[in-house]
Formats: structure tokens, sequence, C-alpha cells
């Protein structure tokens, strides 16, 4: 007797198997290139990584590179894997849904922190831009986790088409949750970001010295190719697209985030005595700028000769009201 759809429980082939198939190869292409290009940039950056982070005390910012270095790209490799294989476990499709929600919000709330601290710090720790920040990145957060949440409660796993790989997915509910609004919020807080550092920057713009420079030259191309990535991700939800970039768009934003650190944290290494001047803030001098690389979270700066002769160290370990601090 013939085995049968009607026999395996997956859906006849039809017209629209090829393009489906087709669909489903693209969206792995674009996985496996954008895998392979976060592993890429981890060899790449392995050196760096070492003599430039690995010697910071643990505190948030290095926390939060740790995490984006290690930690959410095993998990979004994990949570994918799926889309490779046929027959995918049930059991694993069940909970694709939830981790997929689970490294988009880790994802882009690390670059998020990473940037609020960075901000942060450019406004010298103001208790009304702390705050704001804060309470956006909450409200960011409990946008995304949400709908994530409620969409992927009303999801069922079912059988598609035979030989298809991946899990796949109907609700049960006619007015499913939408996930694209997570994005939107993404896109807010980035706008919002971006346009405080872009004011400040201007504030300094008599005043440049490579640390402005280099903040805003990072936060600018991340924002610009961030901004092209969620907008094509939210047009693909909203319009049912089937190719899919949220693979690619975290995978930048991971690359991102350890770029940005790296390079500042370079820029404090390779010139210390010409990182940061920012005459507005207040200073501790210290005897020994080269123990800056056993210590905490830190940046060096000029100050005028009438003030002290040596370099001075900002950092989590120094009582300071201010300063460039990172953490990067």
């Amino acid at each position: 007797m013939a085995y049968t759809a009607a026999h395996t429980g997956y859906i006849p082939f039809d017209t629209d198997a090829p393009q489906i198939f087709g669909l489903q190869q693209t969206n792995n292409y674009l996985g496996t290139a954008s895998f392979a290009f976060l592993l890429y940039d981890h060899v790449l950056t392995l050196d760096k990584e070492v003599a430039w982070i690995w010697t910071l005390r643990w505190r948030l910012p290095k926390l939060i590179f740790i995490v984006n270095r290690y930690f959410i790209p095993s998990l979004l490799i994990l949570t994918h894997v799926s889309d490779f294989i046929f027959p995918a476990s049930r059991f694993v499709c069940k909970l694709y849904p939830y981790l997929a929600g689970v490294v988009a919000v880790l994802n882009f709330g690390a670059v998020e922190l990473l940037l609020i601290i960075r901000v942060c710090s450019l406004y010298d720790h103001r208790k009304l831009v702390v705050w704001f920040l804060r309470g956006i990145f909450v409200v960011a957060l409990v946008s995304a986790i949400v709908p994530h949440t409620l969409a992927a409660h009303t999801m069922r796993v079912i059988s598609y088409y035979e030989f298809l790989p991946g899990c796949w997915f109907i609700s049960h509910k006619q007015n499913m949750p939408t996930t694209w609004a997570h994005w939107v919020v993404f896109l807010s807080v980035e706008g919002i970001i971006m346009i405080l550092t872009a004011s400040k920057a201007f504030s300094f713009y008599n005043h440049l010295n490579r640390t402005i420079i280099v903040l805003a030259r990072d936060s600018f191309i991340y924002f610009v190719i961030i901004l092209a990535c969620l907008a094509s991700v939210l047009a693909c939800n909203i319009g049912k697209a089937k190719i899919s970039i949220q693979v690619p768009t975290q995978c930048i934003a991971s690359v991102a985030v350890g770029r940005m650190m790296m390079n500042l944290r370079g820029l404090i290494l390779d010139d210390p005595e010409h990182t940061a001047h920012l005459q507005a803030l207040e200073f501790i001098t210290r005897n020994n700028p080269e123990s800056e690389t056993e210590g905490g979270v830190s940046i060096y700066a000029e100050i005028p000769a009438h003030q002290a002769s040596d370099p001075v160290l900002l950092g989590y370990d120094e009582p300071i009201s201010g300063g460039i601090d990172d953490g990067a």
C-alpha cells in the first residue's frame, strides 16, 4: 500500500510546494552565512578580546560583552539548528517560539544597554538622562517580552510538506498577537539613543577629541545598519514575507556590541594620554596610570597642567562624579 500524505499527516504537495521549499532554502543560506560571519568576526578579534577585555574586572560592561559574545550566539545557533533538520523534533519545535523570543530580547537588550551606558557617560550621568534612559529600556523590554510570549502561547506545531526542514506553526486563535510590535519599540529606542548621542557630539563640535569621535562614529554606523535591518524585518513581518532577515540582523547586532566595546577600549590603551579632554568633568589623579589594565573599567583624560601633571584614570573603582566610563 502506498504511504501517502493521508497516512503520514503531512500536507499533500501542491503548486505552492516548490516556492515554500525554495524560500526555506534561501532562509537557511542566509542563516548559514550569518553564523559564518559571526564566527569569522570572533576569530578575527580574539586576540584583541584577550588583551583588551579579559583584563577588565567583572563589572556590568564586561558582563554584557561576555553574554553577547558567547551566550547569545550559542543560544541563537541552538535555536535555529532545527531550521536545517527534517523531521524536526516536536518537543524542540514547541520550545522554538519561546527560545526565539528570548534570543531577540537578550540580543537587542545587550546592545541597547551598552548604548545607554555610553550615552549616560556622555551626559556626565545626569539624573534626568539616566532615569529617562532607564525608563525607556524597561518599557522596551516589557514591550518585547509580552507580544512574543502571547504569540508563542497561540502557536501550534504542524506537519507541513514532507521532507521540508524546520518547525512550522499555525495559530489556534484568529487574532494572534503580533510579534512585530517589539521591533517598532527597538527601532524607537535606537532612534532616541542616536539623537542624544548626536546632540552631545554637536555640542562638542569645536572641541572634538578622539573619544567623542569614536563614540559618535560607532553609534552612527551601528544605527544606520541596524535601522535598515530592523526596518526590513518590520516590513517582512507586516507584509507576511517569507524571507526572514531576523537571524542576519541579530548576528550583526552581536558583532556590533563587541566591536563598539573593543574600538573604544583599544583607543584607550593605544593612546591613553589623548583619549579624552572634557573640561567640565571632575577628575581624580593617579600616580601609576600603567596599572589601568589591572583595574576596573576606565578611561584616561588629560587635564590642565596647573591641576595635575599625570594622566587621569577614570573607573568604577574611583569615586568620580562623571566621565566617559562605559566600560569599553
